[in-house]
């Protein structure tokens, strides 16, 4: 049956393909290094240090942020609680995608306000490049940022940064478990972030679904939540279900096979985090930078390779093993209490037959990874 070939692969992958912990580096690798080490097999590492010397995590405070950028009309999202793109259940449209309201605002407004919007949680974290994007920051603080010690990294991806990201938000703002279709060299600047990661390889335990896309609105100063339309339908995309830090198990069973790894990034440190890894990230902020914490992040877009396709087909048999699980759970329940006098062994049978060509394919699976050459180190 699927479920249990599933098991295998899972087991196979945390064995061979996961690390047990984030391979933290102290010394500096070449481009080869980084990319047969850690990039060609889809592992994160910790390069402990590597942005130390940046100026900007030497001079970076709210009063020389104020000096040098105070002027700029930037992007600040806004949410009720600090909880921007996760899942919510909303009264009025049910189960929805709840992104956060975007204001517009003087940056010295943020960073001197103990509460830069009223009745709401306040993140500097537009991802549009915002680091060098005319209508944001505008290059101004680029100029604080070594781009040279992530020249090995821009070598290894064999591209250029897509995006150059600015992140600065107090401890209530949280980022929910996702993914992301880039590698990300993520270089934290004051205070301290918190990843907790989950292999690809996880996704049938997070229970991704389609929910339609909402945006909070303020308005005397209660909160509320509006669909977000595209020719008059519901805007949907896919998002993780389960919350990694309060699962319910009842509703989300298989999560409990998920295997997180966790690290923290402090300042000066930069996480190498690979595409299509599962992420949640939590931080911690500076005194000299109002008790809020700032990052950098470099997005390079991906290779879209077997890893993408491997993927691509675990996406594909999550349903069948959602499916599959859920036919078993009442299968059990039907041996526990002879409900109706429903056969076991004729339920059993469904079952098998329904999830046949999933399992075929799920054993594909653990052949392919088991026999897929691995780069030598």
């Amino acid at each position: 049956m699927i479920t249990k070939a599933y098991q295998r692969f899972q087991e196979e992958v945390n064995g061979l393909a996961s690390p047990k912990s984030v391979p933290v580096i102290h010394s500096n690798l070449t481009a080869l290094q980084f990319h047969q080490r850690f990039v060609a097999l889809n592992q994160p590492c910790l390069f402990k240090g590597l942005a130390s010397s940046w100026p900007a995590v030497k001079t970076w405070s709210t009063p020389y942020l104020e000096k040098c950028a105070g002027g700029l009309e930037v992007s600040v999202e806004v949410t009720p609680n600090g909880l921007a793109d996760v899942i919510v259940m909303d009264p009025k449209h049910g189960s929805v995608f709840a992104l956060p309201c975007t204001e517009r605002m003087k940056f010295k407004e943020y960073l001197v306000a103990s509460q830069p919007i009223s009745g709401g949680t306040a993140y500097v974290s537009h991802q549009n490049s915002s680091m060098t994007d005319e209508l944001e920051f505008g290059n101004i603080l680029m100029t604080d940022i070594d781009t040279t010690s992530l020249k090995f990294a821009e070598e290894a991806f064999g591209v250029k940064p897509d995006a150059i990201n600015f992140w600065m938000g107090p401890k209530e703002a949280v980022t929910s478990l996702h993914k992301d279709h880039y590698e990300n060299m993520y270089a934290v600047i004051s205070g301290k972030k918190i990843f907790k990661l989950y292999h690809p390889s996880n996704l049938p335990y997070l229970y991704e679904k389609m929910v339609p896309s909402a945006q909070w609105c303020q308005s005397n100063s209660s909160w509320h939540l509006d669909l977000v339309l595209q020719n008059d339908k519901s805007l949907e995309r896919p998002w993780i279900s389960v919350d990694p830090d309060n699962p319910d198990f009842d509703k989300f069973p298989l999560f409990k096979h998920a295997v997180p790894l966790t690290i923290e990034v402090e300042a000066g440190d930069v996480l190498y985090l690979p595409s299509l890894w599962f992420h949640q990230v939590k931080q911690l902020g500076a005194s000299h930078t109002s008790n809020q914490c700032i990052a950098v992040n470099f997005w390079y877009d991906m290779q879209f390779d077997i890893k993408y396709c491997y993927y691509n087909l675990i996406e594909e048999l999550s349903p069948f093993l959602h499916s599959e699980y859920r036919s078993l759970d009442c299968t059990k329940d039907l041996e526990k209490k002879k409900v109706d006098g429903v056969g076991v062994a004729s339920a059993a049978a469904a079952i098998v037959a329904a999830s046949e060509a999933a399992s075929v394919a799920a054993e594909g699976i653990v052949l392919l990874a088991r026999y897929q050459p691995t780069p030598s180190a």
